[in-house]
């Protein structure tokens, strides 16, 4: 930083500096994280955690929720590297709380599986009545502190994983602790990071049900809400078919999944469609409606698919007449259960009753 002034007063220097250069940063690549990772270091030791946590928002403000999350993990491991634990409280709501989803995974590493419930409290805080995305975060870290390595997980470190978040109270498995689990277990998003690199898990051949197939009941309806996600948002099933599928092929391929899975599990399959959907349609409600209609020609797993959108187009936009729009044509039950989640009475923690329609 220039010094561009000296002033004396009494016996007494004050030098002042000129604050660093604003600066925009383009859609997340990998090939750039070592990179943006110093970048951010550099920014964090020269300012502070706080006000280089303000210049990535304004160096973001541009870019898809998706990309904002890549760059909040990316910087909460900056964070952690010169912080430490203390960085938590730099974290907010921003960048769909990837900050705080990293930094306590950095912390898991550090601390292990035995200071879930320590992190767990410092988590909630800061983010108090939004806890749940403190869970979410510590089950991506108990994954990664579980299983870490440039393979991926394998189902053994999951259902340690998973068992772990048993030890959280007041824990909900489809947005906390269970989601975080699913999530890295299939995206690796924390291990990416740690790990420089850029994989997802790939798609076992004969088994696209894999893990969920082979989990105890009970245990996989939230693994099946986070399928979706791994094979159209991520394109486990573009890998797979080793051809450039489309987005509407995607969601075709990814309804007809859904189509087969054990009954308990169908509207949880069909709800996660329509998490994936909003990122791949760019927030644009009319794109992720139509991702929806690819995804089934039924009614009631259409509707699945479109409230649930709904709900998180309200929790990311905070724009109501965004949400909104997921249920326009609708009538009757369907339009007030769609309604209910564009207001988000219902979702990740509140599942309402199944409507007539």
């Amino acid at each position: 930083m220039a010094v561009v002034g000296l002033v004396l007063l009494g016996a007494a220097f004050f030098i002042f500096k000129s604050p660093p250069a604003p600066y925009k940063l383009e859609a997340y690549n990998f090939n750039n994280q070592q990179a943006n990772l110093q970048k951010f270091e550099k920014d964090i030791r020269s300012v502070g955690g706080e006000r280089a946590y303000n210049r990535l928002a304004d160096a973001v403000a541009n870019l898809s929720a998706d990309d904002q999350h890549e760059y909040g993990h990316l910087f909460g491991d900056a964070l952690y590297k010169v912080e430490g634990l203390k960085g938590i409280t730099v974290c907010d709501t921003r960048f769909s709380y990837g900050c705080f989803h990293q930094i306590l995974s950095d912390a898991m590493i550090t601390y292990g599986p035995s200071a879930v419930t320590m992190l767990d409290q410092k988590c909630k805080a800061v983010l108090q009545d939004a806890y749940l995305s403190c869970q979410h975060g510590l089950g991506h870290g108990i994954m990664v502190s579980i299983g870490l390595n440039k393979e991926g997980y394998d189902e053994a470190h999951l259902k340690e994983a998973l068992a772990d978040c048993t030890k959280l109270p007041d824990d909900h498995p489809l947005g906390g602790c269970d989601g975080g689990v699913y999530m890295e277990y299939n995206l690796r998003t924390v291990a990416n990071v740690e790990l420089d690199q850029n994989n997802i898990r790939p798609m076992d051949k004969g088994d696209s049900y894999s893990p969920c197939d082979h989990l105890e009941l009970n245990q996989q309806s939230t693994c099946y809400f986070w399928m979706p996600q791994w094979w159209a948002l991520a394109g486990a099933l573009r890998y797979a078919a080793n051809q450039n599928l489309s987005d509407d092929q995607l969601y075709q391929s990814t309804g007809s999944l859904c189509q087969q899975v054990p009954k308990e599990s169908s509207r949880t399959c069909y709800e996660g469609i329509g998490y994936a959907a909003i990122s791949t349609a760019k927030l644009n409600p009319q794109r992720t409606l139509s991702l929806c209609s690819q995804a089934s020609s039924d009614a009631l797993s259409r509707l699945y698919c479109r409230s649930f959108a709904a709900s998180m187009l309200k929790s990311v936009t905070r724009n109501s007449s965004t949400a909104l729009a997921m249920c326009k044509g609708l009538t009757g039950n369907a339009e007030t259960f769609c309604k209910a989640y564009a207001n988000e009475q219902g979702n990740f923690f509140t599942s309402l009753p199944d409507p007539v329609i």
